[in-house]
């Protein structure tokens, strides 16, 4: 994680979707690492067009992710 910080030129990484973190650095700009965090990985193509799909998709609450695979029996 430093060397995607030092590559983004950030202090600290914080998740768009955790609200209450953001708010405590209100007046930090936005920086956008997905692809630096996914390059961490070393995906082949179809990995990498997989995680740029998934930009497009809002978060699933884990509490409806939890329940839908309890529902699957999983």
């Amino acid at each position: 994680m430093p060397a995607i910080r030092q590559a983004a030129g950030v202090e600290c990484l914080i998740s768009k979707w955790n609200a209450e973190a953001l708010a405590k650095y209100p007046n930090a700009r936005t920086v956008d690492v997905t692809d630096l965090l996914v390059d961490a990985f070393e995906p082949n193509d179809r990995q990498r067009a997989h995680a740029a799909s998934i930009r497009t998709v809002a978060p699933v609450p884990i509490e409806q992710f939890e329940a839908e695979m309890r529902q699957q029996g999983h």
